[in-house]
């Protein structure tokens, strides 16, 4: 029986107001990101792929150790619909390991 005022799982749902639960506003962009790669060759490579795909390219350089590496993302997208339809040309393209990211 429990507790004066203590309340289990289950009790009282009745009195509560129903929760809806909803997808939020899909008003932020998107990139994908195609890959890390350590030798200048396999980045221009890569983003003439992306390029030629017709799709912006954008790169980011991650430091440590010896030798950085440098992040090939393709986009911005705007909306996520864009960019799963740009993911899905990606991966078909020989960027089979693809992430799609939420700027």
């Amino acid at each position: 029986v429990g507790e004066p005022g203590a309340e289990t799982f289950g009790q009282n749902a009745a009195a509560q107001d129903p929760v809806t639960v909803s997808e939020p506003a899909d008003d932020g962009s998107y990139v994908v990101a195609l890959g890390s790669f350590g030798f200048e060759s396999n980045v221009r490579k890569a983003m003439a792929a992306t390029e030629a795909l017709g799709y912006a390219v954008v790169t980011g350089q991650l430091k440590g150790g010896e030798q950085g590496l440098t992040t090939v993302f393709a986009g911005p997208f705007k909306g996520k619909a864009a960019a799963l339809a740009a993911l899905e040309k990606l991966r078909q393209a020989g960027f089979p390991d693809a992430l799609l990211l939420k700027n």
